[in-house]
């Protein structure tokens, strides 16, 4: 598989918080408070890896559960063997969510000021020529094409899961840490190869977007800025800009991953 990509990333501390706790992992660096865009071109099985995590916890927990979790899993993503078969790959990934799981619960134990720190993570990642879509928690992936917008994780909220929409929001039921029981952490892996076409724009985001802006009010967005006669043809900066506008009560962390060409 030959892939040539263009990626654009903000990571913002929104209107309220004093600190950050979102973290953003784009091809081994991290970024918090920052902003960059990259080009790559990636033939055959090289691995990549563009994910999204969002920390909680106070003050210094959730940024420290962000940057663990996608530390752990750049490490992991880097040590997985090639040639492992669909099902071993898919029990090998939530033997590394359980594992890290545990990390950062002992952690937490070992110091006391960041118990009950925990993380959601999700992203597009590269392995054996295949492409995947990882998902633990409520921060979001989504594909837009041809002017739709379309939520490709699930979101792991007692919301969804009991579907009692008067449930707060970010109440979920499954995330790294956080005092989710081990048992009941997983990550939902999917491969989605063959739903990626080229010119394709993956947006991936901590809730801190989507929580301000409704997904028509996302779609609508991007799609002025693809326009011919766009004013602005930033679409990370101005989602990012009309999530602050809405009143940014979070963090808010967008990744743009744009697969120019595939094939």
């Amino acid at each position: 598989m030959n892939i040539e990509m263009h990626c654009r990333l903000i990571s913002d501390v929104g209107c309220l918080r004093r600190n950050n706790e979102d973290m953003i992992l784009l091809n081994g660096e991290y970024y918090r408070d920052q902003e960059t865009e990259q080009n790559y071109t990636l033939t055959g099985e090289a691995r990549f890896c563009t994910l999204v995590a969002d920390g909680m916890g106070g003050t210094n927990g959730g940024e420290f559960a962000s940057e663990l979790a996608l530390q752990y899993f750049d490490q992991f993503l880097a040590r997985v063997p090639e040639g492992l078969a669909e099902m071993e790959f898919h029990e090998l990934v939530n033997r590394w969510a359980k594992q890290t799981h545990q990390g950062i619960v002992d952690r937490g134990v070992e110091q006391p000021e960041y118990d009950k720190m925990g993380t959601t993570l999700t992203g597009l990642f590269g392995y054996g020529g295949r492409i995947y879509l990882i998902n633990i928690g409520d921060s979001r992936t989504y594909r837009y094409r041809d002017g739709i917008l379309k939520q490709l994780s699930r979101d792991h909220s007692m919301q969804e899961k009991y579907h009692d929409y008067s449930l707060p929001s970010n109440l979920i039921y499954n995330c790294l840490g956080g005092g989710s029981p081990l048992e009941e952490v997983f990550a939902d892996l999917t491969d989605v190869t063959d739903k990626v076409m080229s010119d394709d724009r993956f947006i991936i985001c901590s809730d801190g977007l989507n929580d301000m802006l409704s997904d028509d009010e996302i779609e609508n967005i991007i799609g002025q800025t693809l326009a011919p006669d766009a004013k602005s043809t930033d679409t990370v900066d101005e989602l990012v800009k009309a999530a602050k506008k809405a009143g940014g009560r979070d963090n808010v962390s967008v990744l743009l991953v744009h697969f120019i060409s595939i094939g």
